[in-house]
């Protein structure tokens, strides 16, 4: 997946959300070339 901090990538108006999910989870893993997102919260 394309990196959404990348210079060229930055003015694009999708490729963000995986990006925003990685940094609230505890484990995110992409399945069949990210039509598949698994996540994972641990309980406090």
């Amino acid at each position: 997946m394309a990196d959404p901090l990348d210079p060229e990538n930055m003015l694009k108006p999708s490729g963000r959300g995986i990006f925003l999910i990685s940094g609230l989870m505890d484990d995110v893993q992409c399945a069949d070339g990210g039509r598949q997102v698994r996540m994972r919260k641990k309980k406090p």
